[in-house]
């Protein structure tokens, strides 16, 4: 069954002024906002506390982090479907209660240094970003759809003052139609990684304010078509200087990057194509 926004004249009114307002608050200087991807993740373990702190000695404008909900209804900062890649452990993420995932190692995997870094929860990655620095907020979901997540995360980032300062996104378009009708006053944006029909109309499906395709995929005639309709756009995940040199001179709104250090030097000199911003 085809799921809906629902929402009114005055709703559509409302979701116009978000994108809007996101486009002029992303576009109020002349570079694009860096974004650092999971943390400073070439510099340490990804989407873990010492990243998000990295990132931020390093200059982000804003960090990237994953979220998902576990077996006992907590929200934990973490990618993977599965623990073995980045833990000590093995088995599913959303199968594992909060009191255990806090005992596994987290950082070991990246460096002998970072051994004991543990998952951050929601909460705590909040808490350790400072307030300045945007949080952009990937909701994670397959091969179990937890129906409840974005009630919790909407919850949750008000109980923590955060709302105002973040955009959600998730491949999972679904999701975020269900996450806009708990928090309609804060911006997503839809990813996707292989070419669509038509990404301005998937994004309107999804009641979001923003595109986040792969980096490959963004062309300078998408710039000015996402623009006209309200959308801001977000490169994901560039790391090479001469696509963070392309993109940043085509007038992308930001740029999520593992590298943020080298993204902020290389967009300093990145020369602007006019009428673009």
């Amino acid at each position: 069954m085809t799921e809906s926004l629902n929402l009114d004249r005055r709703g559509y009114s409302r979701l116009k002024m978000n994108r809007l307002s996101l486009l002029e608050t992303w576009q109020a200087g002349p570079r694009p906002l860096i974004v650092a991807h999971r943390g400073a993740s070439r510099a340490a373990p990804e989407n873990t506390i010492v990243a998000f702190r990295r990132a931020v000695d390093l200059g982000a404008d804003g960090i990237e982090f994953d979220v998902q909900r576990i077996a006992d209804g907590s929200l934990v900062v973490f990618h993977d479907a599965t623990l073995e890649r980045t833990t000590n452990e093995r088995g599913p993420v959303q199968a594992t209660a909060l009191a255990d995932l806090k005992g596994f190692d987290a950082g070991g995997w990246f460096g002998a240094s970072f051994r004991g870094e543990q998952i951050p929860t929601l909460e705590e990655a909040v808490a350790a970003i400072p307030p300045s620095v945007r949080l952009f907020v990937e909701i994670k979901l397959g091969p179990v759809f937890d129906e409840e997540i974005e009630r919790a995360l909407a919850e949750s980032l008000k109980q923590t003052g955060a709302l105002a300062r973040c955009e959600v996104s998730s491949f999972d378009h679904v999701s975020l139609r269900r996450f806009k009708r708990v928090a309609p006053e804060t911006p997503t944006g839809i990813l996707f990684s292989g070419r669509l029909i038509d990404p301005v109309a998937a994004a309107r499906l999804a009641g979001a304010e923003a595109m986040h395709p792969a980096w490959d995929l963004i062309h300078p005639d998408l710039m000015p078509t996402a623009h006209a309709q309200g959308l801001a756009v977000v490169a994901w995940t560039v790391n090479a200087p001469e696509e963070i040199e392309r993109l940043a001179a085509i007038g992308v709104d930001a740029l999520m990057t593992d590298v943020p250090d080298v993204a902020r030097r290389v967009e300093e000199h990145a020369v602007v194509e006019p009428g673009l911003l």
